[in-house]
């Protein structure tokens, strides 16, 4: 299991000294301000940042309804870090609350970007956003609510200079960044990638937090938005070229055979697919490369979980396109999901355990071949690693992408707007901070 990459701690110290000793008179905002640090992702998502050698250099500081709470969160970061990174502490705080639009308006003013932990994005997730964009903030989130990531602020975004960027989280950076990792070790003309996530719980389980169970609810019902899908045209009003073969059409519970993968899989429902779609889609209408078409699936290990991890999505998703049966459904989540969604989430030592792989399987031509009219049969293959992917991936992956913004700001893309991770850091050291955060992607 990969983890974040640490040097000696009197590395670490000597670092920080030396940062601390740059005149900041200048500086009126804050390099990175993590708004929701009292969450269980916030929390995460603080020390990963507190604990990487890559932000040594950086300013940082915390946002959130509560002082106190926040107080509370940072010193019990603090006392886990221990003295090889700065005290936490110590860190500022910054009172927000995402009902009060002029609290937001205060923190967006005091930072060059926010990352957003606080949802669900669809219901807490707007307002922040704008206030960013008023106040000239990039807004990092982690969500994976398709009609929330769809949102309408693009052109307010580009008149700004900032970057809006959602699903930078677990959803969908490794299938966003994977299906981009291998269209450019490609050799030839790729034609359709098909993605399979596994996630390794280990002895110890691994039950979700009922925050992800009320998104995907949340997500179902929102499906049935008309401004929703008329916002998502306005996103991509070309009409992109596709190759003439795409992905085969499976059954919905498959036995996917690979020398790396040999496992039955039913299909992915989260967002993973839109987020790479809208990627593709830039490249074409930005760069005119062929957008590469997508199919994505989730790993059950056997047949008999498929069939019943199947019956529960059918489940859930007919009742929660309904509200009282989705009140019902979001009253007793653990009860609906039989004990994989839990209020408390997974413990530490289930975290510690937990890992994922992220396989994607690309098929296509070689150079000249799909002028001829072949069928393609070209395969490559890669896949992305990583710790548990619910809070430690997530915080690196988070994490990675704020450092692109600040670092890389020349290669961005275009001048501002609202973007997936990697229509907009596609041309940075995006790899490179990724590997350094313990995210590895690798070809097969």
């Amino acid at each position: 299991m990969h983890t974040i990459a640490h040097k000696s701690c009197a590395g670490v110290r000597k670092r920080r000294r030396e940062a601390e000793g740059i005149e900041r008179a200048t500086m009126s905002r804050f390099d990175i301000v993590v708004y929701g640090a009292t969450g269980f992702t916030g929390a995460y998502i603080v020390k990963a940042l507190a604990t990487s050698p890559l932000f040594a250099d950086k300013s940082i500081a915390v946002a959130g309804r509560s002082k106190s709470k926040l107080s509370t969160a940072l010193a019990e970061i603090a006392q886990e870090t221990g003295e090889c990174v700065p005290d936490v502490s110590k860190y500022p705080i910054i009172i927000a609350d995402s009902s009060d639009e002029e609290s937001l308006g205060a923190m967006a003013r005091q930072a060059k970007v926010i990352i957003n932990a606080v949802g669900p994005y669809v219901l807490y997730g707007e307002a922040v956003v704008r206030a960013a964009i008023e106040n000239g903030a990039d807004h990092l989130d982690i969500s994976g609510e398709e009609v929330f990531l769809e949102h309408k602020y693009n052109e307010a975004a580009k008149a700004k200079g900032v970057y809006i960027v959602g699903a930078c989280g677990f959803d969908s950076v490794p299938c966003d960044f994977g299906t981009e990792f291998l269209k450019r070790d490609y050799e030839g003309n790729l034609a359709y990638v098909e993605t399979f996530m596994r996630l390794n719980k280990g002895s110890v389980g691994y039950p979700l937090n009922t925050g992800t169970y009320n998104s995907i609810l949340l997500a179902i019902a929102s499906l049935w938005n008309f401004n929703a899908w008329v916002v998502k045209r306005a996103i991509a009003p070309k009409n992109a070229p596709k190759a003439k073969y795409s992905p085969p059409l499976r059954l919905p519970i498959t036995h996917q055979q690979h020398p790396a993968l040999d496992a039955w899989c039913i299909p992915f429902v989260g967002s993973d697919k839109s987020i790479v779609d809208r990627s593709q889609y830039d490249d074409f209408a930005t760069n005119g490369k062929r957008p590469v078409q997508i199919a994505t699936y989730m790993v059950q290990g056997s047949f008999i979980k498929s069939v019943l991890a199947l019956l529960w999505l059918g489940f859930i998703g007919f009742f929660a396109l309904f509200s009282p049966t989705r009140k019902l459904l979001e009253e007793h989540p653990e009860l609906f999901s039989f004990g994989m969604f839990q209020n408390a989430g997974p413990s530490k030592e289930q975290i510690d355990a937990a890992s994922f792989d992220y396989f994607v399987f690309g098929t296509g031509w070689e150079e000249g071949e799909e002028a001829n009219g072949r069928e393609p049969t070209k395969k490559a293959a890669i896949v992305c690693r990583s710790a548990d992917p619910g809070y430690v991936a997530t915080s690196a992956c988070i994490s990675s992408i704020a450092l692109a913004l600040l670092n890389d700001r020349p290669q961005l893309a275009k001048d501002g707007g609202v973007f997936t991770p990697v229509s907009a850091v596609r041309d940075t050291r995006i790899f490179a901070y990724l590997q350094k955060m313990g995210v590895n992607f690798e070809r097969i």
